[in-house]
């Protein structure tokens, strides 16, 4: 075969290659996310692993099981203790929502602003009213309720199974993390290994730096809101600065969802505490820019804020909430292929022309 008729050939590959890896990622786009989360998590323990190592010089299985005590312990100790308090804090913050909900279409309307409000029908508000006189009637001898109870345990299970296959892929990919390894490295062309083992380890090593700094900043977050929350009076303070740390996850597009449910709420208690809502809104915001992303965040992973809202904007509308969620350690892994495969690619050529 003559070189040009090769190269060809090669190239034809690539493409179809490439476009078979495309229309996998497409059609099976919550799985593969769904086993970036799993690693995420394996990569997260095994870094909590590590940093035990550096205190008890004890065995990699042993340490692991430790961490996994110490985790689960404290997530149950969470759930125990403070499980009812968010269920009450959940439905006063559903109610609240709700009112302000209302008096914000009242308000449009009276300024003149048309606004579609759908009534319900009589004999719905009559079901609704035999539902809470009446128990049984969420029983079998409703249809519609009965679809609606059933598709809401298909949810719940739903998330219960996504949930069990990241703990238990996590707790795999951390029990042996140089057998994937090498298992990875056996696909690598023996010319290739130690460049592909370089770029595995220098990706597992700014995941984990990144995941580290990301969940020490959400930490702050949740400690400094549930503080400036509590001293407001703002209501259900603990579930807000809960949801504030947990969406500090998603850059950019987290703070901002969770800015605005904290002062709704705090519109409930009129407009000074809506006031010192937004003021400590900006306060964590200007904590979280610039003291903790500077001197935590960029240690592990410089990323330009338009590379990353562009990326979260494009996997967030082919993926979903899954791609906004982890659109960063995407970007993440590319930079690092761009750093360890292209770019010196690049610069060979260029000191070479």
């Amino acid at each position: 075969m003559t070189s040009p008729i090769r190269t060809f050939v090669l190239a034809g590959i690539v493409v179809l290659a490439a476009a078979a890896f495309m229309a996998l990622a497409w059609f099976a786009s919550a799985t593969l996310l769904l086993i970036l989360a799993g690693i995420l998590f394996g990569i997260f323990l095994d870094a909590m692993n590590r940093l035990l190592g550096k205190v008890l010089p004890l065995g990699h299985s042993i340490r692991l099981a430790i961490v996994c005590v110490l985790l689960f312990g404290a997530l149950g100790s969470v759930v125990a203790v403070g499980g009812v308090r968010l269920t009450q804090e959940s439905t006063n913050v559903g109610a609240l929502l709700d009112r302000q909900m209302k008096a914000a279409q009242s308000w449009l309307r009276d300024s003149g602003v048309p606004v579609g409000m759908v009534a319900p029908k009589a004999e719905e508000s009559d079901r609704a009213g035999t539902i809470f006189s009446n128990p049984a009637a969420l029983l079998p001898g409703d249809g519609s309720i009965a679809s609606r109870v059933l598709g809401l345990v298909s949810v719940v299970l739903g998330y219960l199974g996504n949930a069990l296959v990241v703990i238990f892929l996590g707790l795999f990919i951390a029990a042996q993390p140089g057998a994937y390894r090498s298992g990875i490295l056996r696909f690598i062309p023996r010319r290739h290994v130690g460049t592909a083992a370089a770029t595995l380890d220098d990706m597992g090593e700014t995941l984990r730096r990144w995941l580290t700094g990301q969940l020490t900043t959400m930490s702050v977050i949740f400690a400094v809101t549930w503080a400036g929350l509590t001293v407001i009076g703002v209501p259900a303070a603990f579930l807000l600065a809960i949801q504030a740390g947990l969406l500090a996850f998603i850059p950019n597009i987290g703070p901002i969802v969770a800015g605005i449910v904290i002062v709704a709420v705090a519109l409930t208690g009129g407009i000074e505490m809506a006031l010192y809502a937004v003021g400590l809104y900006v306060l964590v915001q200007t904590l979280e820019s610039y003291i903790l992303t500077p001197f935590i965040q960029r240690q592990a992973l410089s990323v330009p804020p338009a590379t990353l809202f562009a990326a979260q904007i494009l996997l967030g509308v082919v993926f979903g909430l899954w791609g906004l969620a982890l659109a960063l350690p995407m970007v993440a892994i590319v930079k690092v292929l761009l750093d360890q495969l292209y770019l010196p690619d690049q610069a060979s050529s260029g000191a070479s022309g």
